[in-house]
């Protein structure tokens, strides 16, 4: 993120975290007029200075969330505007509570010890490896989707909406290796046209020998 943004508001900041957005750039736009950095209009306890190179300088945004973390609660809710006046409420713990627009198909109870870790990011196929004592929600703050499939262990599982406009998956209890990969209707229609053309044209072919 640019520091050019106001972000003396919570409101653009809880977007910040659900994000993801760990680092916020700060850089001379008028070198020839020796322009100097400034911090990020953020509460101190919200940032770090972690380099600087001249004018040139990089802070943390401390409160930003894990790419890919388990939540143990959720509130459901279809209304585009009313998830996203949750999203915006400061009561609303984002680490612990997904907004998804339909219920779970597991009961969710919370584990201070799970782990999650990102093992292999492309940009059509993710791997996720989780631990936990009890069934959970994935997130992942990736666009959310529906050509994005799912499978845990190889099993199929429905990727949710969380957030608005995020993925969520439901999660049982022990240790898991969830794959995400991308394949939308679109390609298999158009692998179907192909192979249907091919055979078309190979017949004629055969025809006219």
């Amino acid at each position: 993120a640019i520091l050019d943004r106001d972000y003396t508001n919570i409101y653009p900041r809880r977007i910040l975290s659900l994000m993801g957005v760990k680092y916020l750039i700060d850089y001379p736009q008028y070198p020839d007029l020796a322009d100097a950095g400034n911090a990020p209009n953020l509460p101190e306890n919200e940032q770090k200075l972690i380099w600087q190179d001249g004018d040139w300088i990089i802070y943390e945004y401390t409160q930003s969330l894990p790419r890919a973390f388990l939540a143990s609660s959720y509130i459901k809710e279809t209304d585009n505007q009313k998830t996203a006046d949750l999203i915006y409420d400061p009561q609303v713990n984002l680490r612990e509570q997904l907004i998804l627009t339909q219920d779970p198909p597991l009961a969710l109870a919370d584990d201070p010890n799970e782990i999650t870790d990102i093992s292999e990011y492309r940009p059509t196929k993710i791997t996720i490896r989780t631990s936990s004592r009890t069934n959970q929600l994935l997130f992942l703050s990736d666009t959310y989707y529906p050509g994005w499939k799912a499978a845990i262990d190889g099993q199929p599982v429905k990727v949710l909406r969380a957030d608005l406009a995020f993925r969520a998956v439901p999660v049982p209890a022990g240790e898991h290796k969830i794959i995400m990969t991308y394949f939308p209707n679109s390609f298999k229609y158009g692998l179907y046209l192909a192979a249907a053309s091919l055979i078309l044209s190979l017949l004629i072919y055969a025809i006219y020998l």
